[in-house]
């Protein structure tokens, strides 16, 4: 509006650049008074999210290795003490440079099958698990009351050159170039998990940048998303801050309550509306106890078309720039003679 109104004075174009920004204000002031559907915060699921701050060199010896996982441990038990009695809980540790393996260690196995009976929770965490051909995926388990694992999400939307790189492998030496992280096989369901009668979806780390992983899970019917990451590797940068963000469009869009648990901060509970009800800092140590999610009544747009409107917007775009691309060249040739 402002651009039409310096290069045309014509009477058309001063209505036309003053009516968008009247238009603009008016969908302002009425957007709130819209009727919403009504949300209530759901306490049937006790959450705890723990935050060990892990190194990001991970664990160098296996004194350390138990160290770190003592912690997450300790931190889980002090978080349980705080959820109300006879209500069932999920513990939730985040990605993190410990790599636990689920499916080749036994001893881990029976760590967490003896964790999850005796404090009568479920637990959800990161583990490197096993793909076809011999590769890796970057997963999310979820282990129930019982001690058995009852999910898995394998990450989807890896890291460009940190979990694999995006290079065709006829290129030249791009044999020669491995991911920072590792190279991993991308996951391919978008599997629901069932927590306390919930279906809960999972996401993993940079998956909270593409809308569309969050938007399918909510279109499957998830009715809670959980956003598990490690966002250390760059220090006490603004990626952190950035990440956290990603996770808070991530709510809007779908109109659906996130809990975003990290390994270094910032961890947070975030409402429907992308009010973010609390926040850990960072690099520290931290246990915090939430309830998952909230009750929906209704999706958004978004959540049940995805990007249509973006896709009719590019459809407008170009059929206006087919039918206008004449005029547009009259215009070009008259000035020119």
């Amino acid at each position: 509006a402002i651009t039409l109104l310096i290069v045309n004075h014509t009477q058309r174009a001063i209505i036309a650049g003053s009516l968008v920004p009247l238009f603009v204000a008016v969908v302002i002031v009425v957007s709130p008074m819209r009727k919403y559907a009504v949300y209530e915060r759901d306490r049937s699921v006790s959450v705890v999210a723990v935050q060990p701050n892990v190194p990001m060199t991970g664990a160098k010896s296996d004194e350390e290795l138990n160290e770190l996982l003592e912690r997450h441990l300790s931190l889980s038990k002090q978080g349980l003490q705080q959820t109300p009695p006879n209500t069932p809980s999920l513990v939730v540790w985040p990605e993190s440079p410990m790599n636990f393996t689920y499916a080749s260690n036994k001893t881990f196995q029976e760590l967490v099958a003896k964790f999850t009976k005796e404090n009568h929770t479920s637990l959800l965490f990161n583990s490197l698990e096993p793909a076809p051909g011999g590769g890796a995926y970057n997963s999310a388990l979820l282990i129930n009351e019982e001690g058995r694992l009852i999910s898995q999400y394998d990450k989807i939307r890896l890291m460009p050159f940190g979990e694999y790189v995006p290079l065709p492998q006829w290129l030249p030496g791009a044999s020669l170039i491995t991911g920072i992280v590792g190279d991993f096989t991308p996951g391919t369901n978008y599997r629901l998990m069932p927590i306390g009668g919930r279906r809960v979806g999972v996401f993993i780390c940079i998956e909270s940048a593409y809308p569309w992983i969050a938007q399918t899970f909510v279109k499957e019917g998830a009715d809670g998303l959980i956003n598990i990451s490690n966002d250390g590797y760059l220090g006490p940068t603004a990626v952190m801050r950035q990440h956290l963000a990603n996770v808070v469009f991530r709510a809007v869009e779908n109109s659906t309550p996130i809990l975003r648990v990290t390994n270094t901060g910032l961890s947070a509970d975030i409402s429907y509306d992308g009010t973010i009800l609390q926040s850990t800092e960072g690099f520290q140590t931290d246990v915090r106890r939430w309830n998952l999610g909230q009750t929906k009544t209704d999706r958004t747009f978004y959540s049940k078309h995805g990007d249509l409107f973006v896709y009719l917007c590019t459809a407008i775009t170009l059929l206006v720039g087919i039918l206008i691309k004449p005029y547009l060249i009259r215009r070009i040739r008259g000035k020119r003679i």
